[in-house]
């Protein structure tokens, strides 16, 4: 789990969702901006996994791997389906793909 400081408001999250940059990865959308700290947001619907304990699960696995990457961006992760099956390897591999390696 991220500590609270590195995690985005519910309101930034709004604000996000209606102006921010969209990129579509396999497991994620991501809606970023650029910022000197990196923060995130994870967000896992009912339609990825419908039970609460699979779904905290789900973003304590992606807050991971976001905190062993660090990218220096201001990102909500919006879950896909395919995130249900995915391994930690998945996710870090999915976010180095379109969080690290490409310019923001």
């Amino acid at each position: 789990m991220l500590p609270k400081r590195a995690r985005i408001s519910r309101d930034d999250i709004e604000k996000m969702m209606k102006k921010g940059a969209r990129k579509h990865g396999r497991l994620f959308t991501y809606i970023h901006a650029p910022s000197p700290h990196p923060m995130a947001a994870v967000v896992v619907s009912k339609k990825v996994a419908s039970s609460a304990v699979d779904r905290h699960t789900l973003r304590r696995r992606t807050y991971s791997a976001f905190h062993s990457l660090a990218p220096q961006v201001q990102v909500v992760c919006v879950a896909k389906k395919e995130l249900s099956k995915a391994t930690f390897r998945d996710i870090v591999e999915d976010m180095t793909n379109n969080l690290c390696n490409a310019a923001l």
